[in-house]
C-alpha cells in the first residue's frame, strides 16, 4: 500500500476538523464579553440618568440605551433598557438592560444566532439631596 501524500490529507483534514472550530469560538469571545459590558454600563448610566434628572421614564431610559448602543457600534434595537423604582430620599431605583449576543461569530462575515443577556443596576437616591 502507497502511502505517498497521505500527510497532506491529514494536515488538510487536521485544518477543518481542529484548527477551524477553534478560530471561530475565539473569535466569539470578544463579541460575547464586548457586548457584556456594554449592557452593565448602560444599566449604570440608565439608573443614573433616572436618579439625577428625578424621572423614571421608560422612554428616556430607551433614549439612553439607544445613544450608548449606538456611541458602541451596535444596532440601537440590540440593547434595551427599563428602569423602576422609588425617587424619594433614600429610594432605590433599578435599572434592567438586555444585550443581544451572537452565539457564533465569523468575523467581518456573519453572526449565528443569539441569547439574551440581561443586567440590572440600582442607584440610591440622596438622603439629603434637594427635592422640588
Amino acid at each position: 500500500m502507497n502511502q505517498r501524500g497521505s500527510a497532506v490529507v491529514e494536515f488538510v483534514a487536521a485544518v477543518g476538523l481542529l484548527l477551524l472550530p477553534t478560530v471561530m469560538l475565539v473569535a466569539s469571545i470578544a463579541p460575547w464579553v464586548q457586548r457584556q459590558a456594554i449592557a452593565r454600563s448602560a444599566a449604570r448610566e440608565v439608573a443614573r440618568d433616572a436618579v439625577v434628572t428625578m424621572t423614571v421614564d421608560g422612554r428616556r431610559a430607551s433614549d439612553v440605551a439607544e445613544q450608548i448602543a449606538t456611541n458602541a457600534g451596535l444596532d440601537p434595537t440590540a440593547l434595551r433598557a427599563t428602569v423602576e423604582g422609588s425617587l424619594d430620599r433614600g429610594g432605590l431605583v433599578t435599572a434592567t438592560a438586555a444585550v443581544d449576543i451572537p452565539v457564533t461569530v465569523i468575523p467581518g462575515i456573519v453572526e449565528f444566532g443569539a441569547v439574551t443577556w440581561t443586567v440590572h443596576h440600582t442607584e440610591s437616591v440622596d438622603m439629603y439631596r434637594s427635592l422640588p
